[in-house]
């Protein structure tokens, strides 16, 4: 057999020997406590020197491999030529700063004033030179290269019948002569007409017309303002009145026409009346009407809502309402007391009649209202009636009372709740168990364990066999 054959098959056994062992020191409650036994933390003694990437930076553990103090690249100042250098790991990261400083022309790009390389685009043309024109047009020339722009038509300024326009741009004459301006309006007392601003020919001569006159003024045309004609007539299109009467004056002048007295209408508590004729209102405010007052509210007008008048008197009941000392008529409105007497008693009245053994009875009631006030006794008519006075009835009596038992039931509960409770005690000896059971059952997991890596590694130099027998 081959050496490097016979390595392989011992490196595959010394490792699955080594992962089911890991597996039964775990599956035994083993942990990484070296006082259990278990394997130690690294403490990243042992570190190579920086590594990095574009965006970051690292070291890593020789003794683990792990990656440590991993974190972005920082410092350093990028420039048009370099990018910046992190202040950690001493490596280029990141972009190149644009470039810059100079001054672009049309005929040259900025250069960059830390490399001096070109950047940018060309500036545009300077065409802040002098305006150059001909009849057709205007154009400037770059002060740099002399290029022309593209030309531009002459524009504004404004043509009269005897001038052409100047071009607000340049200076220069251009187009035909304008139209006549006829904007100023001229007149005499009969006619008006335009005429042109600039040269003064004529133009719609028109008489006169529109406006209206008045007493006091002529008309006055509508197209050129000018008075003219005669004076027109009054105009009695104002109404006037005073608390009496209602006239007509002119509205121009303020001539009175005819004067008459105020007529029609109906004045209410809240309005006076209104002259159908001038609508001026006239006269004196009716009387509140409507409602029906009481002892408690005044009367309520139908028109204006408001309370008016005096308080109506009050209204007694038909009967009369009493107590022991008292009788009196109540308001059947406001429940005032009316007529409140003292009673007054009549004869008195037999209401029974005594005997030779018992006493009798007697009512006096008033007279007014019909209440009995109070009662008295007749003496019995026998001998020894004088002796002692009847007895009167009283409605006040002895109360009932009533007494409670007691409840022999409770002993007998008290003593069925104590007997249940003491049959409720756990047995404290039922969760004992035995040291070597337990052991046992730590142990079955891990000699299971050590048994499946040894088939796993039989199963890999098998494989290993096969592999370097077809191969020779």
């Amino acid at each position: 057999m081959k050496k490097w054959v016979r390595n392989l098959m011992l490196w595959a056994l010394a490792l699955t020997l080594g992962v089911s062992l890991a597996f039964a020191e775990e599956g035994s409650g083993g942990g990484s406590d070296p006082g259990d036994g278990g394997t130690e933390v690294c403490q990243h003694n042992q570190l190579s020197d920086w590594k990095s990437d574009g965006e970051r930076h690292w070291k890593v553990c020789e003794q683990c491999g792990i990656e440590v103090d991993v974190s972005s690249h920082t410092g350093g100042t990028a420039t048009c030529a370099k990018k910046a250098v992190c202040t950690i790991c001493n490596q280029e990261y990141g972009e190149l700063a644009p470039h810059t400083g100079g001054t672009a022309t049309c005929k040259e790009r900025a250069k960059c004033e830390k490399c001096g390389e070109e950047y940018g685009d060309y500036a545009p043309h300077d065409y802040s030179g002098e305006i150059l024109h001909d009849p057709n047009g205007h154009w400037y020339q770059c002060t740099l290269c002399q290029q022309a722009n593209a030309p531009e038509p002459h524009s504004g300024g404004t043509a009269t019948c005897k001038e052409k326009a100047v071009c607000a741009v340049c200076g220069e004459a251009y187009g035909e002569l304008g139209a006549h301006a006829f904007t100023v309006t001229n007149h005499n007392s009969a006619e008006h007409w335009k005429e042109c601003s600039v040269c003064g020919e004529k133009s719609k001569v028109e008489a006169h017309a529109g406006g209206k006159a008045t007493c006091t003024a002529k008309a006055v045309c509508d197209t050129c303002g000018a008075v003219y004609g005669k004076l027109g007539d009054h105009d009695f299109s104002v109404v006037k009145s005073d608390g009496a009467y209602h006239w007509t004056e002119c509205s121009v002048c303020g001539t009175q026409g005819a004067k008459h007295a105020h007529t029609g209408g109906t004045a209410t508590c809240v309005r006076r009346a209104e002259c159908s004729e001038c609508g001026a209102t006239y006269g004196e405010r009716a009387a509140h009407t409507g409602g029906t007052a009481t002892c408690t509210q005044k009367a309520i007008c139908t028109v204006c809502g408001s309370a008016y008048g005096d308080y109506a008197p009050h209204t007694p009941a038909a009967e009369w309402t009493s107590d022991q000392n008292t009788h009196w008529h109540r308001c059947t409105v406001c429940n005032t007391k009316l007529e409140e007497a003292a009673h007054t008693e009549n004869g008195g009245t037999v209401v029974t009649k005594p005997t030779a053994n018992a006493a009798g009875l007697k009512a006096y009631v008033c007279t007014v209202c019909g209440r009995q006030v109070r009662t008295e006794y007749i003496p019995a008519t026998g001998a020894a009636s004088s002796s002692s006075a009847p007895a009167s009835s009283s409605a006040a009596s002895s109360s009932a009372s009533a007494s409670s038992s007691g409840t022999p039931e409770s002993a007998s509960s008290s003593s069925a709740s104590a007997s249940s409770s003491s049959a409720a005690q756990p047995d404290a000896s039922s969760d004992a168990r035995d040291p070597a059971q337990e052991a046992q059952g730590r142990l079955s997991p891990v000699i299971l364990i050590i048994a499946g890596g040894l088939a796993a590694a039989a199963v890999v130099c098998g494989v290993i066999m096969v592999v370097y027998l077809r191969r020779r």
